[in-house]
């Protein structure tokens, strides 16, 4: 299952996890959340957030060690 990378622009911490997963070869897809209300409604402010299917993985504020430790977490058939 491809990570769902929940974003918005000009997020700074957004385009950090962006690169780490793209640094870590891992398939994700980015959606903006202010593109969806009901993302608005449930997320506010609070991106990123990484979720694998609909299941949250990661939100912010976080950290790439925290990030590295949540992808560890996952096995490899799920990311």
């Amino acid at each position: 299952m491809k990570l769902k990378l929940l974003s918005r622009r000009e997020c700074h911490l957004c385009e950090l996890v962006a690169r780490e997963l793209t640094r870590l070869n891992i398939t994700f897809d980015t959606i903006d959340v202010d593109m969806d209300e009901a993302l608005v409604s449930r997320y506010g402010d609070v991106v990123p957030v990484l979720l694998n299917g609909d299941k949250e993985i990661v939100r912010q504020p976080f950290t790439l060690p925290a990030l590295r430790k949540a992808l560890s977490s996952r096995r490899p058939a799920q990311l």
